[in-house]
């Protein structure tokens, strides 16, 4: 985990985890005040959602994902 800005006055944090390192993740978040915490998870796995087939379909044939393979990435946002 780590900050954004140290030279922030309000501190955004990131915490990222992938492959087994994720797998049954508990996270325990200790802060000196009781207002609600906002999140803003995001998560992505490789591949497209069924959904997007048709767009699979249009793709050419010798065309290929630049840079990174297909993938779904989806946000949320909750407040605990």
């Amino acid at each position: 985990m780590r900050p954004f800005d140290r030279s922030a006055k309000q501190q955004k944090y990131y915490l990222t985890c992938f492959g087994r390192s994720c797998d049954g993740l508990t996270l325990q978040i200790v802060t000196g005040s009781d207002k609600p915490i906002e999140f803003m998870l995001v998560g992505a796995r490789r591949g497209l959602p069924d959904a997007a087939r048709p767009l699979l379909a249009a793709r050419p044939g010798n065309a290929r994902p630049q840079y990174l393979p297909d993938q779904t990435v989806t946000f949320a946002r909750i407040r605990l």
